[in-house]
C-alpha cells in the first residue's frame, strides 16, 4: 500500500508514522531521511541541497521533488508511507504526475487533524525544554532541579520558539499548510481524515480503521480547524 502521512509533528517520541509502518506493513520514508541521504552521499542534489542549507535558503521544490523522484527509482518500493513531503499543492501535483509515470499512484493520503488536547500537550512539553546557552541546538528536557548545561556548564535557557504562544502559531502555520495540501487530495477521493489525538496509539488505531474502511466519498474534505 501507498500512503502519503500529513502528519503534524505533535508527539515527542514515537509518531503515528512509525506505528502505522509496522501496521501496514510498510517502510517510511521520511523527507529528511531522503535529503540526508543525498548529503551522505554527496550526490549533484546533494551538493546542490548543502550550498542551500549552508547559505540559510530552503530547499527548492525542484530539488525537493528530485530527491524523493530519484529514491523512488532507485529503490522501486511496492509500499511505502510517505511524511514529510510534498510541503505544497504545487508539489503534491508534481508528485503525482512522477508516481502516475512510474504506474504506482497512492492508495489513499492521511491527514491527521489538530485536536486541543494533542496541541495543548505539544505547547506545554515544549515549554518544558531548555537548551544550551551556547549550543542552541543542543536541548534538554525538563530541569526542575536547575543543574547547569552539560556542554558548557552554564545556566539552560528556554528557547525563544518553545515559548507557548510560539508553538501555537508553530502548529497553527503547519495545520494550515497541511489542510491545503490535503485538499488538493480530496478532490481525487483519496483523503482520509482523523484526528490527531494526545496518544500517538489513539491517533494510529483512528488512522488504520479509515484506511481499512475503504475510499473515501466525494464529500470527504478537511476543515482546517483545531477541535
Amino acid at each position: 500500500m501507498r500512503v502519503l502521512l500529513l502528519e503534524p509533528p505533535l508527539w515527542p517520541y514515537e509518531t503515528p508514522a512509525a506505528l502505522l509502518s509496522r501496521a501496514l506493513p510498510a517502510p517510511v520514508l521520511r523527507f529528511s531521511s531522503l535529503i540526508r541521504d543525498q548529503l551522505d552521499r554527496g550526490t549533484p542534489a546533494g551538493i546542490r541541497i548543502r550550498e542551500r542549507i549552508e547559505s540559510g535558503s530552503l530547499v527548492t521544490d525542484d530539488l525537493a521533488r528530485g530527491a524523493v523522484r530519484e529514491h523512488l527509482s532507485r529503490s522501486a518500493p511496492t509500499a511505502f508511507l510517505l511524511t514529510g513531503f510534498p510541503f505544497n499543492p504545487a508539489l503534491a501535483a508534481a508528485f503525482d504526475t512522477d508516481l502516475h509515470e512510474r504506474g504506482t499512484p497512492l492508495d489513499a493520503v492521511l491527514l491527521l487533524r489538530p485536536t486541543e488536547p494533542a496541541v495543548d500537550q505539544f505547547v506545554r512539553h515544549r515549554a518544558t525544554r531548555r537548551s544550551c546557552p551556547v549550543d542552541g541546538p543542543q536541548v534538554y528536557g525538563p530541569n526542575p532541579a536547575g543543574d547547569p548545561c552539560r556542554t558548557c556548564g552554564g545556566e539552560l535557557v528556554q528557547r525563544p520558539g518553545d515559548h507557548p504562544e510560539e508553538s501555537r502559531r508553530k502548529i497553527d502555520g503547519i495545520s494550515s499548510t497541511l489542510d491545503g495540501i490535503a485538499r488538493h487530495y480530496a478532490a481525487q477521493h483519496l483523503l482520509r481524515t482523523v484526528d490527531a489525538l494526545p496518544s500517538a496509539e489513539d491517533s494510529t488505531a483512528l488512522a488504520l480503521a479509515a484506511l481499512r474502511a475503504g475510499r473515501p466519498g466525494p464529500d470527504a474534505r478537511p476543515t482546517g480547524a483545531v477541535l
